[in-house]
Formats: C-alpha cells, structure tokens, sequence
C-alpha cells in the first residue's frame, strides 16, 4: 500500500510518535512518502531517521506565508 504522511517539519525529534507509525509502517512492507511544510533545523535526530533512510523519503512542500495564513485563518472560523 503506498501511504502519505503529511507533517509540519521532517524529523522532528519531539514527534517519535509519528516516526513510529512510519517506521512501523515500513516494516509492514508499506511504500511510505513524507511531505512536510519544512524542514527541520534540529541537529540532533532520532537514529531511525539514517537507519531507514528517511531523508530521502521526504518532499519538503513550498507554500507561500500568505497560503499559509489563509489556511489557518479558514480553520479558525
């Protein structure tokens, strides 16, 4: 089965729950793509990530700011 998983920022050291559910995934035999609205800017990173090579994984996706603000502003009403 091929999965999406959209995210804020790939890796985030803080979200092991969602690194669980991908490596899990994995595992599982499933084709597992990330898109994330960035990247992180953490220099520390789980050991899963170079383990399943999860970089190469990951499409950083460029949404404008003024996008972005919409999208949240839409949310909230």
């Amino acid at each position: 089965m091929r999965i999406a998983m959209i995210v804020d920022r790939f890796p985030a050291l803080s979200e092991t729950f969602v690194l669980d559910q991908i490596t899990g995934l994995l595992d599982l035999g499933h084709e597992v793509e990330i898109f994330a609205r960035g990247s992180s800017d953490e220099t520390v990173v789980h050991p899963a990530v170079d383990r399943y090579d999860l970089r190469d994984r990951v499409h950083v996706l460029d949404i404008p700011v003024r996008h972005r603000r919409r999208s949240v502003e839409r949310e909230s009403l």
